[in-house]
């Protein structure tokens, strides 16, 4: 329920049918080699260097 997870979907009524469109952003700590999706979920491939 994105009501429960989203912060600016707490305060709104949800009760109504429709749609809502959200965005997302990321950052990794490392250089991205791949992104893809599999089904609803989107999966980033990267590279971390460590010391």
């Amino acid at each position: 329920r994105p009501g429960q997870v989203i912060p600016s979907l707490t305060e709104r009524e949800l009760s109504a049918a429709g749609s809502v469109h959200l965005q997302n952003r990321v950052t990794v700590d490392g250089d991205i080699r791949n992104v893809f999706i599999e089904g609803n979920q989107v999966v980033i491939e990267y590279v971390h260097q460590v010391s």
